[in-house]
């Protein structure tokens, strides 16, 4: 009876430790960075923020000021959800990489642009307003200020040339990914002439497959533009 309870005892025990050690797989999102990887992908857009503010805040000759607010591992089909209905989508290639990444700004900023490019001094465009040609245009010549800073934070990962494939103004049209693809979701808050706007990146895991096992914060830092990480 004694060598029982101890042993039921043991039972008890290692299923308690089991049963703690267990925690919930969402098969659907698998993880595909390392701690290490994902650290130095928020290190990287981190400085996207501060190069992005300063090709914006030129390009529209404002202080503009970009600032990363989250980045985090989903399914495609949640970032549509998670972004405005009516929104200025870039679609652009990453060559050599495969496929597409989806940049996005909302409405707030597309208007604050356009006036600003257009030599005004910012305006809020209305809900449900359609881009004509111009506007179009302008937007277009505007994707240098964000292909731009891609390609330099990119550079010391792999040697890039991002392009404008495609301007949309409804994110859930864009199809750059399945809607259970994995992708990693970049969200940024845009201040600019006295009002604040959000931008967001897209980039499906089928894009930076090929390239993941090169992020790493050692070839980060080695590049000079690593800037440690402070805990919030």
């Amino acid at each position: 009876n004694l060598l029982h309870e101890c042993g039921s005892g043991v039972d008890h025990a290692f299923s308690a430790d089991f049963t703690r050690a267990i925690k919930e797989y969402d098969f659907r999102r698998p993880d595909k960075f390392s701690k290490e990887q994902w650290a130095t992908l928020q290190s990287m857009h981190e400085q996207f923020a501060r190069v992005v503010s300063a090709a914006f805040s030129s390009r529209l000759r404002t202080l503009v000021q970009v600032h990363l607010t989250s980045i985090e591992q989903g399914l495609y089909e949640e970032w549509q959800r998670q972004v405005p209905s009516q929104t200025v989508c870039y679609v652009l290639s990453m060559q050599p990489l495969p496929g597409n990444i989806v940049v996005e700004f909302g409405m707030e900023v597309a208007g604050e642009v356009i006036d600003r490019l257009l030599g005004g001094t910012g305006t809020r465009l209305p809900q449900e307003h359609e881009f004509g040609e111009i506007e179009n245009g302008l937007l277009r010549a505007f994707a240098r200020s964000i292909t731009h800073p891609l390609q330099e934070i990119w550079s010391q990962i792999q040697s890039l040339e991002p392009q404008v494939q495609d301007i949309g103004l409804d994110a859930s049209l864009v199809q750059v990914a399945g809607p259970m693809y994995v992708v990693v979701h970049v969200s940024f808050e845009v201040a600019l002439g006295g009002q604040t706007g959000r931008m967001s990146i897209c980039l499906p895991y089928t894009v930076l497959e090929s390239v993941v096992s090169k992020i790493s914060a050692q070839l980060w830092m080695s590049s000079g533009k690593y800037l440690p990480l402070t805990e919030e």
